[in-house]
């Protein structure tokens, strides 16, 4: 790392850890108080730009609005061009893409233990009429702990400057048709862009396969109008129905035959969890990681996590040599 970059501000740096478009994100430490954070910076090339720059006055804005415990939440920030940084909690643990990366597929209630949490988020940011619209894989962090938490707020804005867009904005493969058509993007938007990523991690392939490799919009949308649910990986037959159902009230072609918010979703994923036995969540992941062989931070009590989880097949070869 060069001399440059061993402070910023009064942050020691410890080690990259991500890097996008916009900027490039650091494990850190506090100079005054030795917590461990991390820094999000914005590439200097964007330091004096106002239309990046008001990129990260929005997430800032946004988490002045809302606190949930399911939010990364933001400690510090700086906007004093060339150095400009959001400093946020450290989250010691994997991004959702990682996991995804690591197990190739993952059983259902553990899937479900994650989401539970995350709608959780969701439904804070949609009590104040505030949509995420940039969810994805990467955007969910998956602690040590087994808690799971959203990230990722610079495109989060409240639904009334949704109405219309000037392009299309998100990430590709984790669209909902509103990110794609002029019809505004609401909280419904966000709640099938979960069920998306319910299904991948379920079965390891995204459900619409076409959202990635440069399809034309007009092709993505048709797979959307006809999605077929066939072949979700799990083998226990009663569980199959209440995850369809559960999916065909998320990843429906018109948002209005959707679940319509964070706190609606919650609470049909949490009856379905303990319908089958799992009482505690966060610890049907902790159990999970800690089984394949991710270090955790605490033991917890064995629930029946397993339950449909399909064995692997020849099938599952791609995703095991994609690890």
């Amino acid at each position: 790392m060069s001399k440059e970059l061993t402070t910023i501000g009064n942050y020691e740096i410890i080690e990259l850890v991500g890097e996008g478009g916009l900027g490039k994100v650091f494990k850190a430490r506090n100079l005054s108080s030795g917590q461990i954070v991390a820094l999000k910076l914005l590439h200097e090339r964007y330091g004096r730009d106002e239309r990046f720059l008001g990129v990260f006055h929005r997430e800032l804005m946004m988490h002045r609005t809302v606190s949930h415990h399911s939010l990364v939440p933001i400690l510090d920030n700086q906007f004093e061009p060339p150095q400009c940084f959001i400093v946020s909690r450290f989250v010691d643990g994997w991004a959702g893409r990682g996991v995804i990366k690591h197990f190739g597929r993952m059983p259902p209630l553990v899937v479900l233990s994650l989401m539970v949490q995350i709608a959780a988020g969701l439904d804070a940011l949609h009590l104040r009429d505030l949509v995420h619209a940039d969810l994805s894989a990467a955007n969910i962090l998956v602690e040590k702990t087994g808690k799971a938490f959203l990230t990722d707020f610079s495109l989060t804005s409240d639904v009334s400057s949704l109405q219309k867009k000037e392009h299309i904005f998100g990430t590709p493969g984790y669209y909902s048709p509103e990110h794609l058509t002029s019809t505004p993007v609401t909280p419904a938007s966000d709640i099938y862009v979960i069920g998306l990523l319910i299904w991948e991690m379920i079965n390891g392939v995204k459900l619409i396969p076409a959202l990635e490799g440069g399809k034309q919009t007009k092709e993505i949308l048709s797979h959307m109008m006809n999605i077929s649910f066939r072949e979700l990986k799990c083998t226990s037959e009663p569980l199959v129905r209440d995850l369809l159902s559960l999916l065909r009230m998320m990843v429906h072609p018109q948002d209005s035959k959707r679940y319509e918010n964070g706190e609606k979703l919650g609470r049909a994923i949490d009856t379905l969890l303990k319908k089958y036995g799992i009482n505690n969540p966060q610890a049907a992941v902790v159990q999970f990681l800690g089984d394949g062989l991710l270090p955790t931070t605490y033991k917890v009590p064995p629930q029946n996590i397993y339950l449909g989880y399909a064995p692997y097949t020849i099938e599952d070869l791609p995703l095991l040599n994609a690890k």
